[in-house]
Parts: structure tokens; sequence; C-alpha cells
């Protein structure tokens, strides 16, 4: 149909030992994003962890996380109506209770306040640069959802700078920040984080590729 991903034209996905409902109002969750979900798992090793799943699109990582951790209490941000319900959805087909949704702009601060604070904070943020959609397949930019690809503001580490400012305020003592990252941005996610006082470790995927921010 189009170049369609079959993803879409079937409706769902398998991510992390579940299906997931996904339809063009959200990205379709890729097999090295599970290396997002196996990170979190390993960090959380206590009953009642509060954790931030920002920008949850379809829901994959929160409901993963949520599933295979059930005692955790999950809160899940998404700026688009759309993928909120999508992530609902999956929510009640999977009879996942313990992830709450939530409408916010993350990157507008004054929205903070509604939030509390967290063990885990962990994102797969819009991270790819303008300039690499002619790396990209013609079916990812035709049909999948735009604002989950491109941060809106011409500085695409924009959604990373937001995540580490927001933790000074907002992540708990001993907490950790798991992030997806663009492969081309390492070098500039190193010098980013010069400019903060966290310890950090960037994995790479089963691709030898750097795949995952990791702050602890």
């Amino acid at each position: 149909r189009n170049g369609e991903p079959v993803q879409y034209i079937v409706g769902k996905v398998f991510f992390y030992n579940s299906f997931f409902k996904v339809t063009p109002a959200v990205l379709i969750p890729r097999q090295e994003t599970e290396l997002l979900v196996y990170e979190a798992l390993k960090a959380i090793d206590k009953k009642d962890t509060r954790i931030l799943d920002i920008g949850t699109g379809s829901g994959c990582i929160a409901l993963s996380i949520a599933k295979e951790r059930p005692t955790s209490i999950v809160t899940a941000l998404d700026i688009s109506n759309e993928a909120l319900k999508i992530a609902r959805d999956n929510a009640k087909s999977l009879e996942i209770h313990n992830v709450q949704f939530e409408k916010i702009d993350f990157l507008d601060k004054t929205t903070w306040s509604k939030l509390e604070k967290y063990n885990l904070i962990i994102s797969n943020p819009p991270y790819i640069k303008e300039s690499e959609k002619e790396l990209m397949s013609k079916s990812t930019l035709k049909f999948e959802p735009g604002q989950a690809l491109f941060p809106e503001n011409e500085d695409y580490l924009i959604f990373y700078k937001t995540i580490l400012d927001f933790a000074g305020s907002h992540l708990k003592t001993g907490g950790q920040i798991l992030c997806e990252l663009n492969e081309f941005s390492k070098d500039d996610i190193i010098e980013l984080l010069s400019e903060y006082d966290y310890r950090w470790e960037i994995l790479d995927d089963l691709d030898g590729k750097p795949r995952i921010l990791h702050i602890l």
C-alpha cells in the first residue's frame, strides 16, 4: 500500500515479549529500543520504584517495564492526544494497571510542577537532525510521525538538555537516567555532558552502534 510499513498495515508490532497496537500516530517500536527496556529492568531493584517515561508514543517502553516490574509506579508523558489514546489502548489490552498517562509538553518547564521525583527517568526522544533525512527510508519519512523523529527546535539535543535540567530537581538521590541515542550523536552528547556533574556511560547496541546514554 504505497510503501506503508507492514506494522501499520497489520496494526501491531511485537516488542519485548508483547504485541503493541500501532498506527501512524505513533512511532513503530524498534528492536534496538528493547535494549533501553533491558537496561531499565536491570536498574530497578526495589518495590515502589517511581519511573517517568518521556515521549511514550505507543507506550511500549513504559508498559514493558511495568509488566516486568508490577510493583513499580510508571508515569508516561506525551504531547500527542492520538499517541496517548494508543498507549492507553495498549495498557488495557495488556491488562497493565501500574502506568498512568499524562498529556504534557515536557519542553515547557512550567509543566514540571505537575510531576514528582523519580528513581528512574527514561526516554526515547526525538533525536534526528534535519540533515539526516536523506539517510532515512522513504516509508519512515512518509508514514511515521515527524514529531516523534525530529525535534521542532533547531537544536537536536534539546530533549537531552531538558531531561538533564529536569533531573536536577526531579531525580531522586541515587536515581538513574536512560535515554536512547542517535548513533551519530555520541561526540555531541559527550560534549553536552561535560556541562553537568553526572556520572555516565554510553552503551552500544547489538550492531556495535552507540545507542543508550546511562546516567547513574
